[in-house]
């Protein structure tokens, strides 16, 4: 009876600091993927137009932007299509541009989808960390609920990283003059891959454990069963 006290009493107290460390991972990376958002370096490519050098990026948002590196100053963007073909490209002696790909709009979507799932699995997750004596010991649903949760947010986070590797390509988005680098991955980029990283280490903190509690239970759930069968059946009468 001491022994069982003991082992329940460790099991809540390792509970306790995982779950809250995986809701403290969710709710950063969470929140760091909803600014990333909003910051337009996802793909981007340098050139040079006159004496200026140039660093233009193109964001989830669809907006593309453009910065002189050789001078301190603010970024310049775009509002609508039509600013992309004439007011906006224009100061710049382009002539020409890609729009963004469709897989680019498609990723645009999933990431609403992922801020969604990140919201819905951060909530149930900060729900099981308040009850955690009631869910001691339980395959709960909430749980369930967590784990198909977490699966998604992982899901979605790994095909977006797809869909923005697909949709770079090997070129540039700026077609004329030619005298603009191959497109590359930005900060935005970089920073979205790493609160990846984080969501996915926040994502294990729990997973893990509840997955290893979902065998525990069926395999004692098992041994029950094997006990059952065993009383029920009648002994095999011996002749001598």
């Amino acid at each position: 009876m001491i022994s069982d006290n003991i082992s329940t009493s460790n099991e809540a107290k390792c509970n306790f600091w995982t779950i809250t460390l995986s809701v403290m991972l969710k709710l950063i990376a969470l929140v760091v993927t909803i600014i990333s958002y909003f910051w337009n370096e996802w793909i981007v490519t340098e050139g040079s137009v006159g004496s200026d050098e140039l660093l233009f990026m193109r964001g989830l948002r669809g907006i593309d932007c453009v910065r002189k590196l050789n001078y301190t100053g603010g970024i310049e963007c775009n509002s609508s299509y039509v600013d992309r073909a004439h007011a906006f490209w224009d100061p710049y002696g382009i002539t020409e541009v890609r729009e963004p790909h469709t897989l680019l709009e498609m990723a645009r979507v999933f990431f609403y989808l992922l801020i969604i799932a990140g919201i819905a699995d951060f909530i149930i997750t900060l729900a099981i960390c308040f009850r955690q004596q009631q869910e001691l010991g339980r395959f709960s649903n909430a749980k369930k609920a967590s784990l198909a949760a977490s699966s998604a947010l992982i899901g979605l986070y790994l095909w977006l990283l797809l869909l923005l590797f697909l949709s770079k390509g090997s070129g540039t988005f700026i077609l004329r003059p030619k005298t603009y680098n191959d497109a590359h991955f930005g900060s935005a980029y970089t920073l979205f891959f790493w609160m990846f990283i984080l969501a996915l280490a926040g994502v294990a903190l729990t997973a893990i454990p509840y997955i290893k509690l979902y065998r525990r239970i069926r395999e004692h759930q098992q041994q029950r069963e094997v006990e059952m069968t065993r009383r029920l059946t009648p002994p095999t009468a011996t002749t001598v």
